[in-house]
């Protein structure tokens, strides 16, 4: 949503505060600011982010019980789900991935079974070695 959208929805007046409101929100990943292509600068859109909040809206908002069976008939919504949820997951934790990865690279090999020392050539993902 653009913030123009967000103050119809919302009925807030435009003002710094509100601008406060969403530089918190960005800042806590509750939310997500971009400029989508060919927009400008002026033309931001606001991307809701939080997982919780996107499960809840998405699964428990509108259910208001009554139907013992509610899990087994969002089978696929619930599946698709995971996947959604995992990929937001490694979106946001991209910088200790990397480095995780960084450092699995300078593992000894017998880590991995074998008695030398490897280190991966990033170039290529190659492993060479030491």
């Amino acid at each position: 949503m653009t913030r123009q959208e967000l103050l119809q929805e919302t009925g807030t007046e435009d003002s710094g505060f509100f601008s406060d409101v969403l530089d918190d929100l960005c800042n806590c990943d509750f939310i997500r600011s971009y400029n989508a292509f060919g927009k400008t600068e002026r033309d931001v859109m606001y991307q809701l982010t939080d997982l919780y909040s996107l499960f809840y809206l998405r699964f428990v908002k509108n259910y208001h019980g009554g139907d013992e069976h509610h899990r087994s008939h969002l089978g696929q919504d619930i599946s698709s789900w995971e996947g959604y949820a995992f990929e937001q997951v490694c979106l946001h934790h991209v910088s200790q991935i990397k480095q995780k990865w960084a450092t699995a690279a300078s593992w000894p090999m017998y880590a991995l079974g074998r008695a030398s020392h490897v280190s991966v050539k990033r170039a290529n993902r190659t492993r060479v070695p030491r």
